[in-house]
């Protein structure tokens, strides 16, 4: 078993290293090392996969090294777990954009706007996509 299963400790610790891998993410990702965060993330992730923040973080690790695919998979699984996870739908939206998935980007924008109606832009990235 891996040490980093989230089986192998009891909660308070696997949450402690988790927040602690986290941390030392974050201070990656001030120093404009993005790869060095993303691993930190990932192993917060491996201990807590139900974190949906510290996956949020990876997936924007990713997409910061333009690891479309990988950002991608994080922020779909955020939004099975909790479709209305602040930021990860208006991320993944802005993802399959530039990804060039225009129908994909446009159903999650259409979901943003079902969710946040008086968001103008919502509005504007949707009337983007049309012109």
């Amino acid at each position: 078993m891996d040490v980093r299963d989230s089986g192998a400790f009891p909660s308070h610790i696997g949450n402690q290293l988790a927040n602690a891998h986290a941390k030392t993410g974050d201070f990656y990702t001030a120093a404009d090392r993005p790869e060095e965060a993303a691993g930190e993330y990932a192993t917060a992730v491996e201990i807590r996969p139900n974190f949906l923040d510290l996956r949020f973080k990876l997936a924007e690790a990713y997409m910061d090294l333009d690891m479309w695919v990988d950002a991608c998979l994080h922020l779909k699984e955020i939004l099975v777990k909790n479709p209305v996870f602040g930021g990860a739908r208006v991320r993944l939206d802005a993802l399959l954009n530039r990804m060039g998935d225009t129908e994909g980007a446009r159903r999650e924008w259409e979901l943003c706007a079902e969710q946040n109606p008086d968001d103008c832009r919502i509005k504007a990235y949707l009337a983007s996509l049309d012109s």
